[in-house]
């Protein structure tokens, strides 16, 4: 169970070099002038300082189990795209997910469209669909491999990329090109064109009809050979990339293609057009590219980013039209080596005094300024895109982001804390070494955590069933407490190879109702205690004191001298248990009760957890009056600091750090530092309900907004 923390080491200081010579020094004077020989003892050695065993080096977030796939948007609503059917949110709090049951394909969306008469396009791995106010049409798979990298409409034709090229809907039925080419993005372009980037095929222009099609390479300025990101405005485009000399960008002014040498900390992800702005991403950074217009006499251009586009210069070949069939091979896409090669660029301009944009000269193409934006994305970026109203972002784990002037707005199911309670957390790890997590927050859904999301763990099918708990028995088993909608018996169950198994069902007595629990944990001889509550007639929750129970034979044992309003409870030792109730903290120590009130130094009767403390042998209450210790002898309550603030759970590592969950954030008492781990450095919400710690020492923190996990 809880452990105690150990003492840290005391701190002591190391002579310096300096002092080290003079005490030499001072001793070879004494023995030169015939003192008797004595003993030098030299100084003590300072004693090593024991590094933190939890540093919190890594806080991850998660407020939604719905990855996202695939965001676009309408005048009216947001469209996101999940394994579980398309979100579609009607302002930032009304959400709807349809899904096949409302006529999509399937439920697992690939991709998202919103067309110019209004008409939202769903992919789907089995088939397409257009909806327009609910009703659905539904067409073929577009035939360009197993996922989308984009999706195209004007409410007439549909275009679609993959990685196994390019297709058009057309009079509904799909026709294919070059289909060993993979796709990378999709643009409209002006008067119904299209523009395409490719994976080593440079850029494509289709016309307005789809009969004819232009191709960009390097012959034609454009060295940015593998796409990933296009920007179409009006007539110009936008191309980041790679071509053969590394990292490139290019741009098409109406006219030609103009190629940029681009520099960036690490690799740009993305490029998409939000509102006015065109911006584009590398890793959590966002930068916004503008041509460079003429500045007033005397003012100068914003600070030089991190990203920076230089000209070069190269061939102007008018590219190769051709027309466009459905049997036109991908070969025909490939470069001439002649047309390959890029002639040595001339010395590049001198960059003018006091601007911070690279100004280059003719005949390199116009020049460019980049700024970085003080927004950062969050962790698990699976989507970008942009619209009028701002950039577009979808998420593994926090839903989807509408930035607008970099004021993000969000858009969250939050179904991982929606009706949370508690938090109970227990993992087994797999053969190949990874960790399966389970978590029940006393909702009608537990959660399986693979190390990158969530899922709903299968426990219980029957509708309206709820997960109580889940907890490891004292063999090491990971077993999860259930019940059914209106059912007054807990069902037990065991995981095994991912899959759920009963074992058994244990009957308990609450006054009316089925029964909920406050808490649930295994003694130290291996029977189940649990603490109950039940729902009223009026509606309010009702606390019904504790139970024993021995899993093995299926006996019940109510423990009637507990106080009825025990919420949490800790084992200390075989014989002593601890336990937090709604009228102060109670001591069951060799079968005898003693409950600590106000009258014995408690700051407040109404205690919400309890645990060991830092120090060997100490008890931590959390109430909302801060957090108290106990050393044995009598109550304190510090004033500063993790234990000032209202206190809503404890927990613990084996390390014997002693974590505190408050209104403030999340703190550590221990070999930690003190400072609170809140929603600035990265927690959904800074008011944390329940808390557990893993075998792992990987602290979860339930808040009314989601979940976080807190590596050591």
């Amino acid at each position: 169970m809880r452990a105690p923390v150990g003492v840290a080491g005391l701190r002591g200081g190391i002579p310096s070099r300096r002092a080290s010579v003079r005490f030499v020094t001072i001793v070879a004077t004494l023995f030169s002038a015939g003192c008797p020989r004595q003993a030098v003892t030299p100084p003590p050695s300072a004693p090593a300082i024991r590094p933190p065993s939890f540093t919190a080096s890594r806080v991850r977030a998660f407020s939604d189990s719905l990855a996202v796939t695939s965001v676009a948007d309408s005048p009216a609503s947001l469209f996101v795209g999940t394994p579980r059917g398309l979100v579609r949110w009607d302002g930032a709090t009304r959400y709807t997910v349809l899904a096949q049951r409302d006529g999509l394909p399937a439920d697992r969306i690939a991709a998202v469209a919103v067309d110019a008469t209004g008409g939202v396009w769903v992919a789907t791995a089995k088939g397409l669909s257009r909806g327009v106010r609910n009703a659905w049409t539904n067409y073929a798979v577009a035939p360009v491999g197993g996922f989308l990298t984009g999706l195209q409409s004007d409410g007439k034709v549909v275009w679609a990329g993959g990685p196994e090229g390019l297709a058009r809907l057309h009079n509904g039925k799909w026709e294919h090109f070059f289909a060993d080419t993979g796709i990378t993005a999709i643009a409209a372009g002006p008067g119904g064109t299209l523009w395409v980037g490719t994976s080593g095929a440079g850029v494509l222009r289709i016309a307005k009809n789809g009969e004819k099609l232009d191709h960009f390479t390097v012959a034609q300025g454009c060295e940015t050979d593998v796409v990933r990101g296009l920007v179409a405005v009006d007539r110009t485009l936008l191309v980041v990339g790679e071509g053969a000399a590394g990292a490139r960008a290019a741009f098409f002014d109406g006219e030609r293609f103009h190629s940029y040498e681009l520099t960036s900390p690490s690799v740009i992800e993305w490029a998409a057009r939000a509102g006015a702005r065109t911006l584009v991403g590398a890793g959590d950074h966002i930068y916004s590219i503008t041509l460079q217009s003429p500045t007033p006499a005397g003012e100068e251009l914003p600070a030089a980013a991190a990203v920076k586009l230089a000209a070069i210069a190269g061939w102007v070949a008018a590219p190769r039209p051709v027309a466009l069939k459905p049997d036109l091979p991908s070969t025909w896409l490939d470069v001439p080596a002649a047309a390959a090669q890029r002639p040595k660029p001339p010395p590049p301009a001198p960059p003018v005094k006091g601007k911070s944009a690279i100004v280059a000269a003719p005949p390199a193409g116009p020049p460019f300024v980049v700024e970085e934006s003080p927004l950062h994305l969050p962790d698990g970026v699976t989507a970008v895109g942009g619209s009028e109203r701002g950039l577009l972002v979808g998420t593994r784990f926090l839903g989807a982001l509408r930035i607008e002037n970099d004021v993000p707005r969000q858009y969250r199911i939050n179904d991982l804390a929606s009706g949370a309670v508690r938090l109970t957390v227990a993992c087994v790890t797999s053969k190949d070494g990874a960790d399966d997590c389970f978590l029940a927050t006393g909702g009608t859904r537990a959660w399986r955590f693979d190390g990158q999301a969530f899922e709903i763990a299968a426990i219980d099918p029957e509708q309206g069933s709820r997960i109580l708990a889940i907890l490891r028995d004292d063999k090491g088993d990971v077993l999860a407490i259930h019940r059914g909608a209106e059912d007054r018996q807990l069902r037990l169950s065991r995981v095994d190879a991912g899959r759920w198994t009963p074992i058994g069902m244990q009957p308990v007595v609450v006054p009316q109702g089925a029964p909920e629990l406050n808490f649930a944990a295994f003694a130290p001889d291996g029977h189940l205690w649990v603490g109950l509550r039940y729902v009223d007639k009026e509606g309010d929750a009702r606390d019904w004191g504790a139970d024993e129970i021995d899993v093995f034979s299926g006996k019940v044992i109510p423990h009637k001298e507990l106080p009825t309003d025990v919420v949490a409870m800790y084992w200390k030792a075989k014989n002593e248990a601890w336990f937090a109730t709604r009228s102060g903290a109670a001591r069951l120590l060799d079968g005898h009760v003693r409950v600590f009130t106000e009258n014995d130094g408690m700051a407040s009767d109404i205690t919400r957890d309890i645990g060991p403390g830092s120090q060997p042998g100490e008890i931590f209450v959390a109430t909302g009056r801060g957090t108290g210790r106990f050393d044995g002898t009598r109550w304190t309550f510090p004033r500063l600091g993790a234990f000032y603030h209202s206190a809503n759970a404890l927990a613990h590592d084996a390390h014997g750090n002693v974590f505190i969950g408050t209104d403030k954030g999340l703190f550590c008492v221990g070999e930690c530092a003190p400072d609170a781990i809140d929603i600035k450095r990265g927690l959904v919400a800074d008011v944390v309900k329940d808390l557990a710690v893993d075998g792992r020492n990987r602290v979860w923190v339930l808040t009314e907004k989601g979940i976080n996990i807190v590596e050591p």
